[in-house]
């Protein structure tokens, strides 16, 4: 990066601070949603030192979208009662789990924003370290469009190795299992979830990047996982070239950052930073992205939890002080991995 482009950063750190430090949060009502919503916003406007630069720009960016097109509220709380009726894996097997702030930030930026009867954003990035939980909560929005999308709706989960794939696939089988214990409404099996409902012929499916049969498809939602670490994006291009007749297509890409800088996911980054930085006008993209600010020690516990939105949640700062120390203690391997996975910032070694 050179001199220029990080000045840059620096003022727009310096703006978008000095912005959401003298908006007023309330006049956007955002307890009526809900009030760990206006929370997560309140937190982010008000304290700058703990938060990163695309996160703040994150926040600014849903502020104009409420004054643009208004909060649709009530298709932001049926979605999230919805995922709060859901029952995810845990440590103490399956279980409902409550929405962290972030989390109502997270899908009220999907599902708040509509214009003449359609949904806003059509793209997605969680952008996030690990031990975020992102790709179970992610689930959510293929069981979402399963249940209550079109009647013809097709929700794919995509990697690229199977193993991958089928973390998210197998949290969204499990969901369904739950929901549909004797299987009178809908048939699950390894790969697919398929209704049985007279009035839907829905289907949730687990896809590869060597999957072979691709053609034919009308895909609704696309849930791609840890793309930072693919080499092309044939499977992605395929899944969202035959979104064409959708009105509310939903594409998702949820990873963490990798030493691939050859592939397809980092040139989008960059995109993705451009348009928060305002550099680029697209309405139907939310991308919320975690990663130190310039300057930030990556041996600090305040990095650690700019970082980690989830800290003391899913993930625990002494797991974060345990991993540092064996990168420190074991070499250029060991701080690559804490560098990409655990800071969320893409290094070579």
């Amino acid at each position: 990066m050179t001199e220029e482009e990080k000045d840059t950063l620096r003022r727009a750190k310096s703006a978008v601070s000095e912005f959401l430090a003298q908006v007023h949060i309330g006049n956007y009502r955002l307890c009526e949603v809900d009030p760990r919503l206006d929370s997560y916003v309140r937190e982010v406007a008000r304290n700058s030192v703990g938060h990163n630069l695309f996160e703040q720009l994150a926040v600014k960016r849903f502020l104009h979208m409420a004054d643009r097109y208004g909060i649709n509220a009530t298709e932001v709380i049926r979605f999230f009662t919805l995922y709060e009726n859901l029952h995810f894996p845990g440590k103490k097997g399956l279980q409902k789990y409550p929405l962290t702030p972030v989390q109502t930030f997270q899908f009220a930026s999907i599902y708040g924003f509509w214009h003449e009867g359609k949904r806003v954003v059509r793209e997605a990035l969680l952008y996030v370290p690990r031990k975020f939980s992102k790709t179970t909560s992610c689930a959510s929005l293929a069981i979402d469009d399963l249940l209550f999308g079109d009647a013809n709706a097709e929700s794919y989960t995509g990697a690229n190795s199977n193993d991958q794939a089928k973390k998210c696939f197998d949290v969204i089988r499990g969901c369904v299992r739950k929901l549909d214990p004797k299987g009178r409404r809908y048939t699950v099996n390894e790969q697919t979830i398929k209704s049985r409902r007279k009035d839907r012929t829905a289907f949730a499916q687990c896809l590869t990047a060597n999957a072979r049969t691709k053609d034919g498809l009308n895909a609704s939602t696309v849930i791609m996982d840890e793309f930072s670490q693919a080499r092309d994006n044939s499977l992605l291009a395929v899944l969202t070239t035959s979104m064409g007749i959708r009105e509310n297509p939903l594409t998702v890409i949820i990873t963490t950052a990798s030493d691939v800088f050859d592939g397809p996911f980092y040139e989008m980054l960059q995109g993705y930073k451009s348009v928060l930085l305002g550099e680029y006008e697209d309405d139907s993209i939310f991308a919320h992205i975690f990663e130190p600010d310039l300057g930030d020690p990556e041996d600090s516990e305040d990095t650690w939890r700019k970082v980690q939105p989830h800290m003391g949640v899913t993930v625990s700062m002494d797991f974060y002080r345990q991993e540092y120390r064996n990168a420190v203690r074991n070499g250029a391997d060991a701080m690559l991995a804490f560098r990409t996975k655990l800071l969320n910032i893409f290094a070579e070694n």
